[in-house]
């Protein structure tokens, strides 16, 4: 093997390193968004679900729970 293969190589292998421990931080992001997202749906259904059950004809807020 040539000194520039053994270069070439090295580099290669860095730039898989690198690849490899972008696609880690993805993962990651998005395993923490995706927890996110599950929490922000659960408050979400939380506060649809309180919205429906109040009083409407005092505050004038109209709820079709069908829609919701």
């Amino acid at each position: 093997m040539t000194r520039f293969e053994e270069y070439q190589l090295l580099y290669y292998q860095k730039e898989l390193e690198n690849k490899q421990k972008m696609i880690e931080e993805l993962v990651f992001e998005n395993m923490m968004l995706t927890r996110a997202n599950v929490k922000l749906g659960m408050e979400n259904s939380r506060l649809r679900a309180k919205v429906c059950s109040r009083d409407f004809s005092r505050n004038g807020i109209v709820c079709i729970s069908e829609l919701l």
